[in-house]
């Protein structure tokens, strides 16, 4: 096996990893009560949609699946412990470089990593709506992020934290919803790189075309060097 796909294959077990672990962690908040007994009242106030079967009265919605079986302590410890062993190898899995690239501290990093498994795993979703105790909200936000992980920091939310700055996510936040409630998801591309997938982006792909390094034997004036470090580094 080649260095190319150890690598994949480690990535993948991380983001496996985490996946699981995030899941786990949702099934945490989620409310005791039997699904079918879920914020009956927001169900009815809600708007018709696929929440509801054709042919049947708003007064009877569609009830949420029943979450998973819970699992215990011992589950999530070892689920974050595969999360640590896939992080220990050499060149680290695609979300660690993210995060060390863009300055992303740990809080910030498992934010994106719940936008993320949003577009990885089905029952993320589910188990986000399950947590936020209302069916309409099947999406990761900084509200339940704060519930979900240790150790929250509001820079998170600042517009001048990695995660604003630099577009890692989508946010949606209509008139005057507050921005702690507003949904979150990945970018396309965020979402590709931490998969091990390493493309240029297609929003910029129009401007930019390839070109081919000449190699010469004399190196640059030191200005001009200075300049293209600049660049590079920039990049």
């Amino acid at each position: 096996m080649n260095d190319q796909l150890a690598w994949q294959k480690n990535n993948e077990k991380h983001l496996a990893a985490m996946l699981r672990w995030l899941r786990l962690k949702l099934l945490q908040l989620v409310p005791s009560q039997p699904a079918g007994e879920l914020s009956q009242k927001k169900l009815a106030d809600g708007p018709t949609g696929s929440w509801f079967r054709r042919g049947k009265t708003q007064d009877k919605p569609d009830l949420l699946p029943s979450p998973p079986q819970r699992n215990d302590e011992i589950d999530l410890d070892q689920a974050f412990e595969e999360i640590k062993e896939a992080e220990r190898s050499d060149p680290p899995p695609a979300l660690l470089i993210l995060a060390k690239r863009l300055g992303l501290s740990w809080f910030e990093q498992h934010i994106l990593t719940l936008c993320v498994a949003m577009e990885l795993d089905t029952q993320i979703a589910t188990l986000c709506a399950q947590a936020h105790d209302d069916l309409n909200k099947s999406y990761p936000t900084f509200a339940l992020a704060f519930a979900l992980f240790d150790h929250p920091d509001w820079n998170a939310l600042s517009p001048h934290g990695p995660l604003r700055y630099w577009r890692l996510l989508e946010i949606n936040q209509p008139g005057t919803k507050p921005l702690t409630i507003a949904s979150l998801g990945a970018d396309e591309r965020i979402v590709n790189y931490v998969k091990g997938l390493n493309y240029l982006d297609d929003r910029l792909t129009p401007l930019l075309d390839p070109i081919t390094a000449v190699s010469d034997s004399e190196d640059l004036p030191p200005s001009q060097q200075l300049a293209v470090d600049n660049i590079v580094k920039r990049l």
